[in-house]
C-alpha cells in the first residue's frame, strides 16, 4: 500500500510539473505575441546638442512595434551608438509599455571646418546638429594630428589662463609649426621648437608689457627666437 501511494505521489508531482511547464510556455508565448503589451511611450533623455530627438525616434521606431518583451535592447543601443556625436547610450524597458533611452553625447573641445567638432579624444565628428559650439576655439590642421592638437591645446590653455588669455584659433601646419589667435586678437607664432617653454616665458612677461604700453594693442608675437620673442604693437 505504501508503495502504491509513493508511486501515486510521484505521478502527481510529475503531472503538476508538466502542467506548470505548459502554463509557463503558454505565458511566455502569450507575452511575446506582437500585439501584447505594446510600447506606448519612448522617453528620450540627455542634453542633446548634436542629435535630434527625431533621429532617435526614427532609429528606434522599427524595433519597438513588436511589444514590450520583443524590444531588442542590445540592438537598439548599438544602432544609437552609431549616430555621430553619441558617446554613451542607456536603453531600459519599463513594464508594461515604456522604453527609456538616455543619450550622453561626446564632449566637444573645438570646432573643425564649418560642420564638425573635435572631441576630447581628438576624433573629428560631423553630427546632424551643431548647437552650442560657437564659444569653442577653432582647430585647423591635419585630421590625423587632431589628438596631438587636443593635447597641445590643453597644455597651452593652462599657461594662457594665468594671464586671463584663451585660444580662439589654433593652427598646426604640415611642417609642425604652431600658430594661435588669442581672445584679444593677438596672433602668436609659436614655431615647432620648445613651444611650451617659449610660450611660458612670454606669459611671464605679458603683464609688465601691458603696463608699459597702456595705449597700444599687441597685434602679434613671434616666439621663434631661441633667446626671446618679437612683438608688434599698434
Amino acid at each position: 500500500m505504501k508503495g502504491f501511494f509513493r508511486h501515486w505521489q510521484r505521478n502527481l508531482l510529475a503531472l503538476l510539473f508538466l502542467i506548470l511547464l505548459g502554463l509557463f510556455g503558454w505565458a511566455w508565448h502569450f507575452a511575446h505575441e506582437p500585439g501584447q503589451f505594446p510600447i506606448q511611450h519612448v522617453q528620450i533623455g540627455g542634453q542633446l546638442n548634436f542629435v535630434s530627438t527625431e533621429t532617435v525616434q526614427e532609429t528606434v521606431s522599427p524595433y519597438v512595434s513588436g511589444g514590450f518583451f520583443n524590444v531588442p535592447v542590445s540592438k537598439v543601443r548599438t544602432l544609437l551608438m552609431q549616430i555621430p556625436g553619441v558617446a554613451q547610450v542607456s536603453v531600459i524597458r519599463e513594464f508594461p509599455s515604456t522604453v527609456k533611452i538616455n543619450i550622453t553625447e561626446a564632449i566637444p573641445v573645438a570646432r573643425f571646418n564649418h560642420d564638425s567638432f573635435i572631441d576630447t579624444q581628438g576624433h573629428v565628428i560631423t553630427p546632424e546638429l551643431l548647437n552650442n559650439t560657437q564659444d569653442l576655439p577653432e582647430f585647423r590642421g591635419p585630421i590625423l594630428q587632431m589628438p596631438l592638437m587636443v593635447a597641445q591645446y590643453q597644455l597651452m590653455s593652462q599657461l594662457l589662463t594665468q594671464a586671463q588669455l584663451s585660444i580662439q584659433l589654433l593652427t598646426l601646419d604640415p611642417l609642425g609649426q604652431w600658430e594661435m589667435v588669442l581672445n584679444t586678437g593677438t596672433v602668436i607664432e609659436c614655431g615647432n621648437i620648445d613651444v611650451l617653454t617659449r610660450l611660458a616665458n612670454f606669459i611671464k612677461a605679458y603683464p609688465p608689457l601691458l603696463i608699459q604700453n597702456p595705449k597700444q594693442t599687441l597685434v602679434s608675437v613671434d616666439l621663434r627666437y631661441p633667446e626671446g620673442f618679437a612683438l608688434r604693437w599698434q
